[in-house]
């Protein structure tokens, strides 16, 4: 199903991005747009500009659908029980045997409901797995689900490193092991037998990090800027993914307007640019520790990246950060880029489509942060797409 790790990128990035002046932080700083402070060392393979496009005919049915939630099942609303309502929607995905998985990152909880199919309200048995503490099953930062081998093993990837493993079949949900990873992690997802970790590692330079199930390290890759400040190297570091049934990984580094996609073995497939968007500043104190800030008018930032692989598709979602509250009409939805995943070559087809979390034969999976957090969950003829 091509299951991403679905980073909530407005959240967990809140904290770092931070404007800095030297008169509020009793120190010199000086500001850099990316563009002209950090040395790319790969070439991009393609780019895409951020014009309105419409999308190919293959995909014009899908982003039609994605369009309109309405036409599916909303789960989250405050008029349903307590159990039907999220703090916050960390990830969401539906199994092949239709359950639907929610990540609360609030309540620290995954909800597993019997049917989760967009053609009717979830019914029958709501369960709930894991809960708020450090033993087994259980959360402290959730930030991530994914999915593999047929759907029957789900993960839960968390912030401060730990990765939990559940055993999933049509009846049940077992928790079955805990990974405790050396690293601060961004986000993640299930490739085979294998944990694709992004984030910065202290021992093993990339961007994205392979590991067993045991928690042993495979391979490091993903490490193409160059700073002369290391800790701009590690903030470059952040980023999202995805993993593909055909064996790829795709990231999308959250605050560089690029998206990559790699073999298993680490090796580059393509890179394509994002054109035409607003940059992230970056804050260098003489000490030299850096905070990301952005100039007076916002910045765009990655908050995800879903695929489809049977249709060699790709969704990767941009969202515009303002300094304070956005200007009165303005359009709550992110920029969606539809990509190839055989060429990365692509365009910019909507910028009124929800959080998208999970694409696959059986539909697709988003989700609405305001005014209070919901799951859509929309029906769609996946397998026509498929070329």
């Amino acid at each position: 199903m091509g299951r991403t790790g679905n980073a909530v990128w407005f959240l967990r990035m809140g904290a770092l991005i931070l404007v800095v002046s030297s008169a509020s932080c009793g120190d010199d700083v000086t500001r850099h747009p990316q563009a002209a402070r950090f040395v790319r060392t790969v070439a991009a393979s393609s780019a895409i500009e951020a014009v309105l496009e419409d999308p190919p005919e293959r995909d014009a049915s899908l982003v039609a659908a994605l369009r309109s939630p309405e036409a599916g099942i909303t789960v989250g609303a405050l008029d349903e029980p307590a159990m039907l309502q999220f703090g916050s929607v960390e990830g969401a995905a539906r199994d092949r045997w239709g359950k639907l998985f929610v990540l609360d990152g609030q309540a620290l909880e995954l909800r597993v409901f019997d049917d989760g199919t967009a053609s009717a309200r979830p019914a029958g048995r709501v369960r709930v797995v894991g809960g708020a503490g450090l033993g087994p099953g259980e959360f402290q930062a959730p930030l991530a689900l994914s999915m593999a081998g047929g759907d029957a093993v789900v993960a839960v990837f968390e912030s401060n490193g730990r990765v939990s493993l559940f055993e999933n079949s049509r009846e049940d949900v077992v928790y079955s092991r805990l990974v405790q990873l050396r690293m601060d992690v961004d986000d993640g997802c299930l490739l085979d037998d294998m944990l694709v970790v992004a984030g910065w590692h202290p021992e093993h330079a990339g961007s994205i990090h392979l590991f067993t199930f045991e928690g042993e390290w495979i391979r490091s890759f993903g490490a193409f800027y160059d700073s002369d400040n290391p800790a701009v190297v590690e903030m470059l570091a952040r980023t999202n993914v995805a993993c593909l049934d055909a064996g790829g990984i795709v990231s999308a580094p959250v605050l560089l307007p690029e998206v990559r996609r790699y073999a298993p073995s680490g090796e580059l497939l393509w890179l394509t640019e994002l054109n035409g968007l607003s940059p992230v500043y970056v804050g260098e104190y003489s000490h030299g520790g850096v905070e990301a800030g952005t100039p007076e008018e916002g910045y765009h930032g990655t908050i995800g990246a879903a695929a489809y692989d049977a249709a060699d598709l790709l969704l990767v979602q941009i969202a515009f950060v303002h300094r304070g509250d956005p200007p009165p009409g303005e359009e709550d939805g992110p920029l969606t880029y539809a990509i190839d995943l055989q060429t990365g070559e692509g365009a910019l087809v909507a910028r009124d489509i929800l959080r998208v979390l999970d694409l696959s034969d059986a539909g697709a999976v988003l989700s609405r942060r305001l005014p209070f957090p919901t799951v859509e969950l929309i029906d769609w003829p996946g397998p026509a797409l498929r070329p």
